[in-house]
């Protein structure tokens, strides 16, 4: 799992975060793989706005090379990351599961006030709950890149 900070021009983050446009055809630079995680970083004029979408999930690769898509380009679809529902534990591993998901709020809460995170706006809230359904570490990864 990668994670990808990728450049949006404002007509389309306006349509991601409506929920008009799931996918994005892009030069296949970075080997785009499914269950890798994209932010859109909004750009005008070349410069960026400080406008971010909530992580998105990576569920599908298109690889060019076929259908008239050049070979070094790719179409893939995204999903946010609270839409991906994963199967439950049986429920002798329920009370676990969440003990170890306090912990990792916990944790998580700490290293997001030390970024510099306010702990209640849309990124974080998004960070939160995909610590409960991809994990800690993917999370933890993302705001380490966010804040490179």
């Amino acid at each position: 799992m990668a994670v990808h900070i990728l450049k949006i021009m404002p007509e389309y983050y306006v349509e991601i975060e409506a929920g008009n446009k799931s996918f994005e055809l892009i030069k296949n630079d970075r080997d785009f793989k499914v269950d890798d995680v994209v932010i859109m970083e909004v750009v005008k004029d070349g410069t960026p706005t400080n406008e971010k979408t909530a992580p998105r999930i990576i569920t599908y690769v298109f690889k060019g090379g076929k259908f008239g898509l050049s070979s070094d380009y790719c179409i893939f679809e995204t999903k946010p990351i609270g839409s991906i529902t994963k199967p439950q534990p049986i429920l002798p591993e329920i009370d676990l599961a969440f003990s170890q998901q306090a912990i990792g709020n916990c944790e998580f809460i700490t290293i997001a006030k030390e970024k510099g995170f306010d702990p209640e706006d849309d990124v974080t809230i998004t960070l939160f709950s995909m610590i409960f359904f991809e994990g800690y570490q993917m999370a933890k990864s993302i705001v380490d890149k966010l804040t490179k």
